[in-house]
């Protein structure tokens, strides 16, 4: 499956998708819908892709400005799609690639680092609502940290957990997408 980078410096750049079950490319539209309500936060960023795939929403954000970007992603096939996509695209040197389970590295790494995190769980397991809560609730983050939650919009998001709270709340077709910023208190 053939994925496209949509904004900045690669744009029209082709990114290998690869196959089956372990790599689920974020959709054009909603990437592009991501990329437009993130705006200028993203240039000068760091950022955290935790289910990482294809690499899409890291590699979308490097081309957009975005400084450093860490990929998490514990399937080894999708693995090796980000590595090849990372080195044919030329940005390999501005990524930290990891084969790990996201929710084991986030507890051992501190998040303070990053200003964005792109958070697009497999839909049909409890990774994305364990990532959110423990984010939420557990993580030391940046206080300017914007989260980015991907799902299957049938089941919905909640509108505020922890320190989190939605900022923005949309959907496409079968993807939900909610953007989640840190309220104090």
């Amino acid at each position: 499956m053939a994925i496209h980078v949509i904004g900045g410096e690669l744009r029209g750049r082709t990114l290998f998708g690869g196959r089956g079950r372990a790599v689920r490319p974020t959709l054009a539209q909603v990437r592009e819908a991501l990329f437009n309500i993130l705006g200028a936060r993203v240039p000068g960023t760091a950022v955290l892709d935790m289910f990482a795939g294809s690499g899409a929403l890291a590699i979308e954000a490097l081309s957009r400005g975005a400084v450093r970007a860490t990929l998490l992603e514990r399937d080894a096939t999708a693995h090796r799609v980000i590595l090849r996509n990372l080195q044919e695209l030329g940005i390999a040197d501005r990524a930290d690639l990891h084969r790990v389970d996201a929710r084991t590295w986030m507890k051992r790494t501190s998040l303070r680092q990053y200003e964005l995190i792109f958070l697009d769980p497999p839909w049909d397991g409890p990774e994305g609502g364990e990532v959110l809560r423990y984010l939420a609730e557990e993580a030391e983050l940046s206080p300017d940290v914007w989260i980015s939650w991907e799902y299957a919009a049938r089941s919905g998001a909640p509108t505020k957990l922890g320190s989190l709270e939605a900022a923005v709340e949309r959907r496409y077709g079968d993807t939900g997408l909610t953007i989640y910023r840190r309220v104090a208190g």
